[in-house]
């Protein structure tokens, strides 16, 4: 039996010790409740018990606020049942995007976010719904005179969001995050900031603040991680060079006529090189890609696997771990060893068959649930990008020889080591290469996403759904209740009052107050 939830009046010590320390901030006894409210359905989602506190407090009257923000918003709960200190603010969670074609379906409170055809995104928040408008909440340059951007909340008309300056509109779902009515508070609370910086406060930095509490900024890691792999590219063609250079002390100390030619080594080599990096970038930005883009499928966390791979993985764990246990008094403590070894690998094909099983599941589904077209502008995109950003390095390889020798007929030396000068010359150009190379496949491989994008929003273009919507709702039946309900209607929300419904098998009657 479902336990009670316990509610939140003005006279609990949770309200009071969050009044004293708000006095002055500017909120109203209404925005206070929507603060006290959210951080309440926070702690009980963070609680297995879904209570506040895991001791089994569900009582406001037993708890605390002990700090508040620069803003006035609760960032720490204390339990007065077990003294224990709770984080008010969520926890570092996977996001997904949700492509919208029709801008209605905007919440107050939605995280929106526009993917802009120079390959990166903007950030908002959704404030309100009203009268074919959206109202959005983030950082924008809307003065000229002011160079610096400015938090404001700037309004939308519906079919106006996705343009091809602008780009396409996705709504980010986090997996943790404050209800609704609390995150369009907290970003209302930040209109008038003019604190934007690229590294420290963007406009992610903002509205995830908004949204969940944390200071983060998944393009900046993004960002990050391309540099990474532009250093790794390097890397590795120094690891090839090296082996270059190993054979060409080979070739200088042997017999001529054993060596292979060296040019062709060395090409033989490239090609290796370049499709290793282009497999294995392209595979990691599809595999992250696909992680942001929402499923309809949802995996369950604990399921029971009958199969008989899973009964021989059961059995063979359950004897390990009775040998390790020493239930043979007669093993020694390099059997003991072996079977510790035999129980972690164990473990170890345990977890690996888990994961691949719950993959599988998932991937059972055509793109695993996902849009289609969203999938197939991913994959083609990420594959673009790469063979652009490895195109750069790979003709700095190739033509290697015609770079060396046009520096030393500028009498360009680099080191006085022949074969180290040349390999100072070959990493210099693959950095520059890769520099210039990847932001071009970045730009191609978004335009190429947007394409795509464009055909799935044509498919789906609110216009060409209206007659299929109303069908829809037409058909669903009538629920049948003794109170005032909302009935689902494509234009509008109409109450019905607590007269009886006479329901039928092909229409249903009711009194509607418009």
């Amino acid at each position: 039996m479902a336990m009670s939830k316990m509610t939140v009046t003005a006279t609990s010590q949770l309200v009071k010790s969050y009044r004293d320390w708000i006095r002055g901030s500017g909120l109203s006894d209404a925005e206070m409740q929507v603060v006290i409210e959210g951080t309440v359905v926070l702690l009980r989602r963070h609680c297995t018990q879904g209570t506040i506190c895991c001791c089994g407090n569900d009582d406001p009257n037993q708890c605390l606020a002990t700090h508040v923000d620069k803003l006035g918003f609760i960032t720490e709960v204390q339990c007065l049942v077990c003294g224990k200190k709770l984080s008010a603010i969520c926890r570092k969670s996977k996001f997904y995007l949700e492509q919208i074609t029709d801008e209605s379906v905007f919440e107050r409170g939605d995280h929106v976010v526009w993917y802009r055809p120079f390959a990166y995104y903007h950030h908002g928040i959704v404030t309100r719904q009203c009268a074919g408008h959206v109202a959005v909440v983030g950082y924008t340059f809307s003065n000229v005179n002011n160079p610096c951007a400015i938090v404001t909340e700037k309004e939308y008309r519906h079919g106006s969001m996705a343009t091809t300056r602008r780009g396409s509109v996705y709504r980010i779902i986090h997996d943790d995050c404050y209800t609704n009515e609390y995150t369009a508070l907290r970003a209302e609370r930040m209109i008038g900031e003019e604190k934007y910086d690229f590294f420290e406060q963007n406009c992610e930095h903002s509205t995830t603040w908004c949204k969940t509490g944390l200071h983060s900024s998944d393009q900046l890691e993004s960002c990050l991680t391309s540099i990474g792999k532009i250093a790794l590219a390097v890397f590795l063609r120094a690891a090839v060079l090296t082996v270059l250079w190993l054979l060409q002390i080979c070739r200088l100390t042997q017999d001529s006529a054993l060596v292979p030619d060296n040019l062709w080594v060395e090409r033989s080599v490239n090609i290796g090189y370049v499709s290793l990096m282009v497999s294995v970038f392209a595979m990691y930005s599809i595999y992250k890609g696909c992680s942001k883009i929402k499923s309809s499928v949802e995996t369950p966390r604990h399921e029971v696997h009958d199969g008989c791979m899973e009964s021989c993985r059961k059995d063979c764990t359950q004897k390990v771990f009775q040998c390790c246990c020493r239930r043979h008094p007669s093993c020694g403590r390099l059997t003991c060893a072996i079977c510790f070894l035999a129980c972690i690998c164990c473990s170890l094909g345990q977890a690996v068959w888990s994961v691949c099983a719950a993959k599988l599941r998932v991937c059972s589904v055509p793109c695993c649930s996902r849009p289609a077209s969203a999938v197939l502008g991913l994959v083609v995109g990420s594959i673009i990008r790469e063979l652009i950003a490895a195109s750069g390095p790979f003709m700095v390889v190739w033509y290697t020889d015609d770079i060396v020798s046009y520096f030393e007929k500028h009498d360009v030396t680099v080191s006085d080591n022949a074969t180290v000068g040349r390999a100072i010359i070959v990493v210099v150009a693959v950095i520059v290469a890769s520099i210039v190379t990847y932001p071009v496949g970045v730009l191609v491989s978004r335009w190429v996403e947007a394409v795509f994008e464009c055909a799935c929003c044509r498919r789906g273009h609110p216009s060409n759904r209206v007659t299929y919507k109303r069908d829809e709702y037409l058909k669903r039946p009538c629920p049948v209740h003794d109170e005032i309900v909302n009935i689902p209607a494509p234009y509008g929300d109409y109450l019905m009052t607590n007269v009886p419904v006479i329901q039928s098998t092909n229409q249903c009657s009711a009194v509607i107050l418009l």
